[in-house]
């Protein structure tokens, strides 16, 4: 399904080369709002921790799978994956997908902000922060190894909060964890980097360096 009227429906503009200050305020954006954190996650540190997760999966797709990926184009998609929510904010799940129309409708709310935040830049840099940053340009590997580094990154979220005592996550791990799984099941290499190297990451620095 498609929504055709978005164009209609936004009436802001943005100032000039207002592309990288609009990424650096993603560290304002609080994820997870609708639930009980205790330990707060923004987006400018998920987007961050994403870009490193899907880097290290297409590092190993390429080199242990034989992949044809460019793992540094594929981490730079995932450095601005959220760029239309240093704008819109991080909305819930419940908003977003409370029906196919409001899917649809955010989607392309999320693609047209997205277009006009890159129509800011100078045109000699225009069309290469495009093909980073709207998804129409991607390829379809790097949609899918940018969501497994997105959902893994959630997953270690709700990981961290029930570590913490945090039982509000719950069945929001069990979700993303039937989500993850695909991912794990269609690409060896998501699988080998979570079972290889995210196995020790609710260690301490000591658990992790020796001493």
């Amino acid at each position: 399904m498609e929504y055709t009227a978005v164009k209609n429906v936004i009436k802001y503009t943005y100032k000039a080369n207002a592309l990288f200050a609009l990424v650096r305020r993603t560290r304002y954006i609080k994820r997870w709002s609708l639930m009980f954190n205790v330990s707060e996650e923004n987006v400018g540190e998920h987007s961050h921790e994403v870009a490193i997760f899907a880097h290290g999966i297409a590092v190993i797709g390429m080199n242990n799978f034989g992949r044809a990926y460019n793992p540094e184009r594929i981490g730079m998609i995932a450095v601005y994956h959220e760029l239309s929510e240093s704008v819109l904010g991080d909305q819930p799940t419940t908003l977003k997908h409370a029906t196919e129309e409001t899917t649809a409708f955010f989607k392309g709310i999320e693609g047209e902000v997205e277009k006009d935040i890159v129509d800011t830049l100078p045109s000699s840099i225009r069309n290469h922060m495009a093909s980073l940053t709207l998804s129409s340009q991607f390829l379809e590997h790097e949609k899918d190894i940018v969501k497994a580094a997105d959902l893994l990154s959630m997953l270690l979220k709700c990981d961290h909060e029930l570590s913490l005592g945090n039982r509000e996550f719950s069945s929001a791990r069990d979700k993303v964890w039937r989500k993850f799984q695909h991912y794990i099941e269609v690409y060896p290499e998501v699988k080998e980097f979570y079972e290889i190297h995210m196995t020790q990451h609710q260690q301490t620095i000591d658990g992790l360096v020796n001493l």
